[in-house]
């Protein structure tokens, strides 16, 4: 073989070896962060929140639902509040207000707190970081995107007055007797022939609306929001209310998945000229569609203070007090930061199947492997969280604490607000 040859081959061969390195080198760094179960996922978050606790202000909340997971496990939203004990200025950060997408947001929760652990001393005096972890522990665990009543955490922190005067979704009403009542020997043709009917009736975007927009009226049926605030939810809020009302200060960053191009990351924001909203990157949208009861929209109500109760009994005060409430001066800046999967089809159809199955019982008398294990839960676990591939969990990583990142300095400097 002459010298060239020589060469030639060494740098094949070490090109081929850097490749897989670097292969090799995403994937032992997401598996850093991401988990397969709740259990392992809040272990991990805990676990390293321990570790932080010794290195800077640091205090973990649990908040334990009365339920078990699908291990036998405890349940609980934790709350881990770094920096001040008196915060002028907040910063919210949420997984698993939909069950299973609490994945990708628990690993970039998880990356933040490696984040300071070699910056203990990042955050400025009047700062406080405040992660919420599996807000719907139930679905995280269980692998459902609702709570352990068949209810969308997202459609259902309303304000009083909206749960006095909600009003029946009438464009669902027509798709229900369609979607909530399905054939069991063909469930997957039985979803597409549903969707062409209710895509050929509304129109694409009328029959996606009418489906996620929310519903009030059937608890077995998808998107059902409730009638009254989860308990999960009370401990949140309330929670929060006691130790951040104070503040001045607020952003909370909300994450999810299944919506968009595989990997991609949208941040939708309520006025997309805002000067807050031009600082979020290249990634922001307008929210495609319209919904009540959000999270992130009740978190904005709470400390913001439109009325906003849990319990509109409680409501005592004046309307000159009302006023004085609501004429504050705080800044409450919110994203919703959802990651793509599959196409929306697909997303939906796996959430019909996944719903039929649980409202009949399928899934009762299986062991925690069996259930895993289960087509129909696989295929709803895909369809929130693409576990097996390596650039979608990278790109959740990159993603997610570049949004954390750039807010964090939004609040820090007070500059964009």
């Amino acid at each position: 073989m002459s010298f060239a040859a020589g060469v030639i081959a060494v740098a094949l061969i070490a090109s081929y070896y850097l490749t897989y390195t670097q292969d090799d080198l995403e994937k032992v760094y997401s598996d850093k962060y991401f988990s397969y179960s709740y259990k392992e996922a809040r272990s991990t978050v805990l676990s390293k929140a321990s570790l932080l606790e010794k290195k800077m202000e640091l205090s973990v909340h649990s908040l334990p639902l009365e339920r078990k997971g699908r291990e036998g496990e405890e349940l609980a939203t934790d709350i881990i509040w770094l920096g001040s004990r008196n915060p002028k200025k907040v910063l919210f950060h949420s997984s698993g207000v939909h069950g299973v997408e609490g994945y990708a947001g628990s690993a970039v929760q998880s990356q933040i707190l490696d984040f300071f652990l070699d910056h203990p001393d990042h955050l400025n005096e009047d700062v406080a970081v405040v992660i919420i972890h599996a807000v719907n522990p139930f679905g995280m665990s269980w692998w459902r995107r609702w709570n352990e009543n068949n209810v969308d955490l997202n459609r259902n922190l309303l304000t009083p007055e909206e749960w006095k005067t909600r009003e029946q979704n009438v464009e669902y009403e027509k798709l229900t007797a369609s979607f909530n009542h399905h054939d069991p020997y063909s469930l997957t043709l039985d979803f597409f022939w549903c969707a062409v009917k209710a895509i050929g009736t509304l129109g694409f975007s009328g029959a996606r609306q009418a489906l996620v927009g929310g519903q009030y009226s059937h608890p077995a049926g998808l998107f059902y929001g409730g009638k009254e605030v989860q308990p999960s939810l009370i401990n949140v809020v309330s929670f929060l209310k006691e130790h951040f009302a104070s503040a001045e200060s607020y952003i909370a960053i909300d994450v999810h998945t299944g919506l968009g191009p595989s990997g991609h990351d949208s941040v939708f924001v309520d006025d997309i000229d805002s000067v807050w909203a031009k600082k979020q990157g290249d990634h922001i949208v307008p929210h495609l569609y319209k919904v009540a009861g959000g999270f992130p929209e009740g978190l904005q109500l709470l400390f913001t203070d439109k009325d906003f109760v849990l319990d509109p009994t409680k409501v005592t005060d004046t309307e000159a007090e009302r006023v004085a409430r609501t004429a504050n001066t705080k800044i409450f800046q919110k994203t919703t930061q959802e990651f793509g999967t599959l196409h929306g089809i697909l997303v939906a159809n796996a959430l019909y199947e996944e719903n039929f199955c649980h409202q009949k019982g399928q899934f009762d008398r299986l062991s925690p492997l069996d259930l895993i294990s289960h087509p129909t839960k696989k295929k709803l676990l895909s369809a929130f969280y693409r576990y097996q591939d390596v650039s979608w969990k990278i790109s959740i990583l990159a993603r997610g604490k570049f949004l954390f990142d750039t807010n964090l300095e939004i609040l820090q400097s007070g500059s964009g607000l």
